[in-house]
């Protein structure tokens, strides 16, 4: 938020400090041209000092808590402007949310992407157990035919169709000779 706000160069956050100016004596010592030149790296360091010192009063400013045993948060915010106070609280609320739904969304797709993983593993276990009981199958001549029938049963099946066709044509046969 305070990134977000810019509240580095908020006076009221900042003590009236600015990263690029670091205080009224570095600046008065700027405009009469005394000033030397930074060690290498300075800029940086007051940066992240500044920010550090941002956060710290914007924190003191903050309270946030639950109510009651609900899943109700309340942001309470004190600024000198009611205005700012209701822009940062919002702020506040909003990260926290946007925050929360990272979160949850980071956690299904680690669930997700575990799932995936499982459902390939059980397919290859799958696979090999079937592949497993084919060869079973076969070294033992119980290979299935297309309707799940074992050769051997759908062959007498055939034999025994073939008979019964045989044994009408010879009644028709015989009923015709009869005739005759």
């Amino acid at each position: 938020v305070v990134d977000k706000l810019k509240l580095v160069d908020d006076p009221e956050f900042n003590g009236g400090t600015t990263a690029a100016s670091g205080g009224l004596l570095p600046r008065l010592l700027r405009m009469l041209g005394l000033e030397r030149a930074p060690p290498p790296g300075s800029d940086r360091l007051a940066t992240s000092k500044l920010r550090e010192a941002v956060i710290a009063r914007f924190q003191s400013h903050m309270d946030a808590e639950a109510v009651g045993l609900s899943t109700v948060i309340t942001v309470n915010f004190r600024s000198a402007s009611a205005d700012k106070a209701a822009t940062i609280a919002n702020a506040i609320a909003q990260t926290y949310i946007a925050n929360l739904t990272t979160a949850k969304n980071n956690a299904s797709q680690g669930v997700s992407k575990w799932l995936a993983d499982h459902v390939g593993l059980l397919g290859r276990q799958a696979s090999a157990a079937d592949s497993a009981v084919q060869q079973y199958k076969a070294e033992n001549g119980l290979i299935d035919t297309s309707n799940g029938t074992a050769l051997t049963d759908q062959q007498l099946g055939d034999l025994t169709s073939q008979m019964i066709q045989a044994q009408g044509d010879q009644a028709q046969a015989q009923a015709r000779y009869t005739r005759m």
